[in-house]
C-alpha cells in the first residue's frame, strides 16, 4: 500500500512529495561507550536528543560511575546529536563538575555547529577541549 506524500509510518520514515523517504530524528539518546585501555580514557558516542529522558540521566550516571572508578579522561563524541535541551545542557554541566572534581577532564569531539553555539551561549564551550576527531582527542589527552 502506497502512502500519501507527507505521511509517516510506525517505522519512523516519512514519504516526501518527490518520492524519497526521510528518516525521523531519533526520539531519545543512544549511547555507545568505548573504553580505551591503552590511554585509560572512555569515549561516549552520543546520538539523538540530549534532553530530560531516562536515557540521558542514565548517561550521566554512567559518566559518574566511570569517574568514581578512576577513569577521569572522558571524550564526548557529539557528531550525531540532533538536539540539546536545557536539561541536556545541565547533564553536560553535571558531567563536567563530576569529572573536574575528581581531577579529570572532558573533551568534546565533532560537535555540530548548533550544539557548539549553544554551549558557547551558556558559557560551557570554553571549559572543554574540543577536536574534530576522536583520534585527535585521544592524542591530546594528558598522561
Amino acid at each position: 500500500m502506497k502512502k500519501e506524500p507527507g505521511t509517516s509510518d510506525e517505522e519512523g520514515t516519512r514519504d516526501l512529495a518527490d518520492g524519497s523517504i526521510q528518516m525521523h530524528q531519533r526520539k531519545s539518546l543512544v549511547v555507545e561507550r568505548i573504553a580505551q585501555e591503552d590511554s585509560k580514557a572512555v569515549i561516549f558516542r552520543l546520538a539523538g536528543k540530549l534532553t530530560s529522558t531516562k536515557e540521558c540521566y542514565d548517561f550521566l550516571e554512567s559518566v559518574r560511575d566511570d569517574v568514581h572508578g578512576g577513569c577521569t579522561r572522558i571524550v564526548f563524541n557529539l557528531e550525531k546529536i540532533d538536539q540539546v535541551s536545557s536539561p541536556g545542557i545541565g547533564i553536560i554541566a553535571a558531567c563536567y563538575t563530576s569529572t573536574t572534581n575528581a581531577g579529570g577532564s572532558i573533551t568534546i569531539v565533532a560537535a555540530p555547529q548548533r550544539v557548539g553555539t549553544l554551549l558557547e551561549v551558556v558559557r560551557l564551550w570554553d571549559l572543554f577541549a574540543h577536536y574534530d576527531t576522536e583520534d585527535e582527542a585521544l592524542e591530546a589527552l594528558p598522561g
